[in-house]
């Protein structure tokens, strides 16, 4: 689901990170391509799932900001308040206008 990458990034996601949350049982896996607009149909994807921890990285084109990415964050925080939350960024123009989000989640 999530794999090593040398391409640009934005945040990076590292092995450490995810051992930290391979120790845990995975409920739940996400990965799917939304519009940049689809903000809430990703907070939907996340929002069933009864996780403690969730690694997830965001691929988009070039116009990815490091506040669109905030945002997301900020709302998945308001579904999820104790989760702990580790994420990536990752610009790949073939994504313009577009977000890849790949997720896992653990307990």
């Amino acid at each position: 689901l999530l794999t090593a990458d040398t391409r640009s990034n934005l945040v990076n996601i590292d092995v450490e990170d995810i051992k930290s949350l391979s120790k845990g049982e995975i409920v739940g896996t996400i990965s799917q391509i939304f519009n940049n607009s689809s903000e809430e149909l990703i907070i939907n994807r996340f929002s069933d799932k009864e996780a403690t921890k969730c690694i997830f990285n965001i691929t988009s084109g070039s116009d990815l900001d490091l506040s669109t990415v905030t945002e997301l964050i900020y709302k998945l925080r308001n579904v999820y308040p104790n989760i702990n939350m580790i994420y990536g960024t990752k610009i790949d123009d073939k994504y313009n206008d577009k977000l890849k989000v790949q997720a896992l989640l653990t307990t």
